[in-house]
């Protein structure tokens, strides 16, 4: 399955990861995005890139009333409101008005919330020259890399391959990162994951991204199933392509990549 969202999530330890925690989102007004929300601990905090004009849902509430699902603390032109569900299985949609567009939320009550979501401006899809088809053909192209070295080299110029060969642990899941390709021209690289599941339920997951130090990578196409069967080794396949602001990344294959790989079930 091809995939071109870019919605992934920030927060890593050094064993056991809760990617879920801190995320960043992309502003999409065409696009619901479903929020998890804290229930019996803490605050689910949104943040967007400048003033919110308004908020309107059915079931949420300023103060605590007996048909409010969702208790919220928004001051009007702040960039950011404060959620918190007031009891489990909670849900409702809401919709945030900026900037003169209608972005759709859907809230869930959850366990493991997100406790900041911050909505981000991206210029990189609509500055770059490179198109879906372009993005999934230098898949395949990393996908081919070995027998291209063999019988196309050619095919190949200005590409530069790593084997990190690095796991990185979730709870419940493993990440190995086996190879990293670097298209310059393209200014696109392309990540290889096997994605192991040794429990007995399956696990499903969203979409990826890279982190180098503090900076955050969004994918720009990925092939993957999406789903982690139990007792099972997957394998995927991302791409990262330019930065957030529209330029180029000028990344090194050869750097300590940490890959993000939140999970879609609440």
């Amino acid at each position: 399955m091809i995939r071109f969202l870019i919605i992934t999530v920030l927060t890593l330890t050094s064993i056991k990861l809760d990617a879920r925690s801190i995320t960043q989102l992309r502003l999409d007004d065409y696009l619901i995005q479903t929020i998890p929300v804290a229930v019996d601990k803490g605050n689910t905090t949104i943040m967007f890139p400048g003033p919110i004009g308004g908020l309107y849902a059915s079931k949420v509430s300023s103060v605590a009333v007996t048909n409010a699902d969702f208790l919220i603390d928004f001051t009007p032109g702040k960039h950011y409101f404060c959620i918190r569900a007031l009891k489990e299985n909670s849900e409702d949609v809401l919709t945030v008005m900026f900037e003169q567009k209608a972005y759709v939320l859907k809230l869930k009550a959850s366990s493991y919330p997100y406790y900041v979501a911050s909505f981000y401006r991206s210029q990189a899809f609509e500055e770059k020259t490179l198109s879906p088809a372009k993005l999934i053909s230098l898949l395949d192209k990393a996908k081919a890399y070995q027998q291209l070295v063999k019988h196309q080299p050619d095919a190949i110029e200005g590409v530069s391959y790593y084997l990190p060969n690095k796991t990185i642990a979730y709870t419940n899941f493993n990440v190995l990162l086996k190879e990293v390709w670097r298209f310059e021209e393209e200014d696109t690289l392309v990540f290889h994951l096997e994605l192991e599941n040794p429990t007995k339920k399956e696990i499903s997951y969203q979409d990826f991204a890279a982190r180098v130090g503090d900076q955050i990578y969004f994918q720009s196409v990925s092939d993957g199933s999406g789903l982690m069967p139990s007792n099972s080794i997957t394998s995927a396949y991302f791409a990262i392509t330019g930065n957030a602001k529209g330029g180029r990344n000028y990344l090194s294959v050869t750097n300590d990549w940490s890959i993000l790989v939140p999970r879609s079930k609440l």
